[in-house]
């Protein structure tokens, strides 16, 4: 990893961790309500590191059914500092990854719940961050 993919994935992390206290400062998950615009907006910080960070973000579904994602397509919406609305992506990673759109279109096309479990390593592997919502 050279300087500045370190210096990236630092600003990325900070961001994360900035969300972590947040949640163990409202005392965890479970209690954060619906419609928090802090919560929603520390996601969307991290959005912003992770494009400040590597010059690039995009962001996408697992499922499919909105912003023109099908069974058979992954639509990849390149971040250029848009309003991100709640709800509207579950995923932000840094660059496009061919690895993680086959395991998203495997998910969608078989349903495993294993798959999931390997696009969340995807996802973290390369930079990234899934994306909740309240």
């Amino acid at each position: 990893m050279n300087k500045e993919e370190s210096k990236a994935k630092a600003e990325v992390e900070n961001a994360k961790q900035n969300l972590l206290e947040y949640i163990k400062g409202s005392g965890g998950m479970s209690n954060i309500r619906e419609a928090d615009n802090k919560y929603n907006d520390l996601n969307r910080d991290i959005v912003n590191a992770i494009y400040d960070g590597f010059g690039s973000a995009y962001l996408l579904n697992v499922n499919y059914g909105e912003n023109g994602d099908t069974k058979e397509k992954v639509a990849w919406t390149e971040y250029t500092g848009q309003m991100v609305y709640n709800f509207e992506f579950a995923i932000c990673v840094p660059r496009r990854n061919d690895a993680l759109e086959c395991l998203i279109l495997e998910w969608r096309n078989k349903g495993s719940v294993a798959t999931l479990s390997r696009i969340s390593n995807c996802v973290s592997t390369c930079g990234g961050q899934e994306l909740t919502w309240f």
